[in-house]
């Protein structure tokens, strides 16, 4: 009976740290004034990506763990000003779930290829932003694609 009581003493401090951080999280000043971004969301490829701006050269956002494309809300829209800009949810992420694995650099630099192909977009020049999963990503499909790299922004 006391190791049941304990059980369940452990599953409700759980619940409460939970609640207690999801509280404080969504009363935070960056949760609320957070927006979702402008453009176009479709399925490129194996990748469901948002697309938006216009330009000559590719911005290519790439998020990190635990997270999708939506991590690049309203915030990063002026960047469609010069260029076009895609914000792929990555391999098992996001609107990116329903992809079989493997789900390693490899996979991600040939998903990232076919979308970009797909959207008319794998001939111009590039800048690859990623951050933390992303960053390590984006240095991979610079490796992979070192003709039409611009730039590489990791964070």
């Amino acid at each position: 009976m006391g190791d049941r009581r304990h059980s369940w003493s452990l599953v409700a401090s759980a619940l409460g740290v939970t609640g207690w951080w999801w509280l404080r999280h969504h009363r935070s000043a960056a949760v609320r004034v957070w927006a979702a971004g402008a453009g176009d969301v479709l399925r490129a490829g194996p990748l469901q990506v948002r697309v938006f701006g216009t330009g000559e050269s590719v911005i290519l956002l790439l998020h990190g763990i635990i997270a999708s494309g939506d991590s690049f809300g309203a915030g990063y829209d002026d960047l469609g000003r010069s260029a076009h800009v895609v914000v792929p949810d990555l391999l098992g992420f996001g609107g990116s779930m329903d992809t079989a694995g493997p789900f390693d650099g490899a996979a991600h630099v040939a998903a990232l290829d076919a979308a970009l192909a797909q959207l008319d977009l794998d001939q111009q020049p590039t800048t690859v932003l990623g951050h933390s999963m992303g960053g390590v990503l984006a240095i991979r499909w610079a490796a992979a694609n070192p003709d039409r790299t611009k730039a590489v922004v990791t964070v």
